[in-house]
């Protein structure tokens, strides 16, 4: 292997680990909290455990998030919020992770998110559909 092209793939392993980096410091206001499982289920006494967590799964997963800390993500957490926590700077292209979102919940939930998506949209408001669907 060149030189150069060893080089160029050092420094875009840097870039993605720096990024990567950067992404859990900012990720930090959701990551740190301890689990939601008690908001999700005072907010929605009918939901069964495992249904939360699916829907949580569906949502970190399309947006490239720690699965993990999908327990991390409260029912009155704004997806504007997570999107601008993602993106802070407003010219930074995204990876259209509400689309794919959007996406998976048709083929999951057989549902179009799509209509309810509005600055105020919480998690909870989309269980909320999930669930009156399902």
């Amino acid at each position: 292997m060149k030189t150069g092209t060893l080089i160029f793939i050092l420094l875009a392993l840097v870039a993605v680990f720096y990024e990567r980096r950067q992404l859990f410091k900012r990720m930090r206001r959701f990551y740190d909290r301890r689990c939601t499982g008690r908001a999700w289920l005072k907010q929605f006494p009918s939901a069964q455990k495992a249904e939360i967590r699916e829907f949580l799964e569906v949502f970190v997963v399309a947006f490239a998030l720690d699965a993990k800390k999908r327990l991390s993500f409260a029912p009155d957490d704004k997806i504007i919020d997570v999107y601008r926590t993602l993106y802070p700077e407003s010219w930074r292209a995204d990876a259209l992770e509400h689309v794919e979102w959007i996406q998976a919940c048709k083929q999951r939930y057989r549902v179009d998110l799509s209509t309810y998506f509005h600055d105020d949209t919480t998690l909870g408001d989309l269980f909320r559909v999930v669930q009156n669907r399902v």
